[in-house]
């Protein structure tokens, strides 16, 4: 994952575009936000416990806050997994 040239890197996960040609983080993309962002201790902690398998999002597929969301039909009907912080998460 830390060789920028191997397909598995993080940033080419972060930045995988999928067939209908939509990036994974989109919004944080089209904002600018992943070209500000720097990774602290905690970030760094978080990968690696991703990386060895450690999901506390109950194998969620989808995350969104709902207080800057709003109300959205398709994430409203999925089935949830589990509240961190400001964040839902669902399948």
């Amino acid at each position: 994952m830390e060789n920028q040239k191997s397909q598995n890197c993080i940033r080419k996960v972060i930045f995988q575009v999928d067939n209908s040609e939509h990036y994974q983080y989109c919004v944080l993309y089209w904002i600018g936000k992943f070209s500000r962002m720097k990774p602290n201790v905690e970030t760094k902690k978080a990968v690696k416990d991703a990386l060895n398998g450690y999901d506390p999002s109950g194998g969620a597929t989808f995350f969104w806050n709902p207080t800057k969301v709003g109300r959205h039909t398709f994430l409203d009907k999925r089935p949830k997994t589990t509240k961190i912080k400001d964040h839902q998460f669902a399948r």
